[in-house]
């Protein structure tokens, strides 16, 4: 499902998108990228036919663009804004960088170049959250 925020000319986040990131720790991971270059298309092309897998993983993917956010894999209601997500991730404007979120709110991978599937599936099936779920969907 398919969700773009909306954004703000100023760079402090507001009270909702505070209160939206900390909604999202302990029930989702992130990878959220930036739409800078053609490294965004590239990222977006390797995970378009994984979304069992990414949805499995409690993944939220979300592409940061100019002004806008756009959740391409998951679920949320009021994503924030492309300046909310810059600022709380230090994503950077001018090159593409893709970030994997834990469900504890912090940053656990970041890339200059797309994270392909086998690679973001072996880092968050090795994280201590990840191996209880499996132990727990296996009981």
């Amino acid at each position: 499902m398919s969700n773009s925020g909306c954004d703000t000319p100023d760079s402090t986040p507001t009270p909702s998108d505070t209160a939206w990131f900390k909604g999202q720790r302990w029930s989702h991971r992130m990878l959220v990228f930036s739409d800078q270059n053609p490294g965004a298309l590239d990222q977006r092309t390797i995970l378009a036919d994984r979304e069992p897998e990414l949805l499995d993983r409690d993944l939220l993917v979300i592409e940061v663009g100019e002004e806008q956010t756009t959740l391409l894999t998951g679920e949320s209601a009021g994503l924030p804004g492309a300046t909310a997500f810059r600022t709380h991730f230090g994503l950077p404007t001018e090159r593409f960088e893709v970030v994997l979120v834990g469900k504890d709110g912090g940053v656990k991978e970041r890339r200059e170049v797309p994270m392909k599937p086998e690679e973001l599936f072996s880092i968050i099936d090795a994280m201590p959250m990840r191996l209880d779920e499996m132990r727990r969907t296996q009981d």
